[in-house]
C-alpha cells in the first residue's frame, strides 16, 4: 500500500472515531425512594456509539423485581435481556437486569433485602445493537 492511500486510510479511520456519538452522562431518576449515598456516586448513564455504560451507587433498596429506574429510548436493546452481577462495598453480590424496554431490576442478591441493600452500577456496559 503506497503512503497516500495509507494516509487516506488514516483520515477515513479519524473521521469515523469523530462521528461516534457521546451523550455525555446522563443522570437517572430513581423510582422507588432509593437514595444515592452521595454526590460522588450519583447514578448516571451515558451512550457512546452504540454502548452504554452506568454508573453510580443505590442504597437502602428493599425489593426484589421492581423497577429501579427506566432508560429512555436509545438507551437499550429492544430485543434482549441483559443480565449483570456487581459486588458492592459489604462484600454482597448483586444481580441487576435490563429489560427490552429499558426497565433496571435487582433480580437477586447476596443481602439481606429486608435491611436494604446496596447496590453499584459502576462497571455495567452494554451495546444496544
Amino acid at each position: 500500500m503506497s503512503a497516500p492511500a495509507i494516509f487516506d486510510l488514516i483520515k477515513r479511520v479519524l473521521k469515523l472515531e469523530n462521528k461516534t456519538e457521546d451523550t455525555g452522562w446522563k443522570d437517572i431518576t430513581l423510582l422507588h425512594g432509593e437514595a444515592h449515598t452521595q454526590a460522588l456516586y450519583k447514578c448516571q448513564y451515558r451512550k457512546v456509539g452504540n454502548r452504554v455504560d452506568l454508573c453510580g451507587y443505590i442504597y437502602n433498596v428493599k425489593q426484589l423485581g421492581v423497577d429501579l429506574f427506566t432508560l429512555p429510548s436509545g438507551y437499550y436493546n429492544p430485543n434482549k435481556r441483559c443480565t449483570y452481577s456487581t459486588t458492592n462495598d459489604r462484600s454482597n453480590t448483586n444481580v441487576l437486569r435490563v429489560y427490552e424496554g429499558g426497565a433496571v431490576r435487582l433480580i437477586a442478591t447476596t443481602g439481606t433485602i429486608a435491611s436494604g441493600v446496596h447496590v453499584t452500577l459502576d462497571g455495567i456496559s452494554f451495546y444496544i445493537d
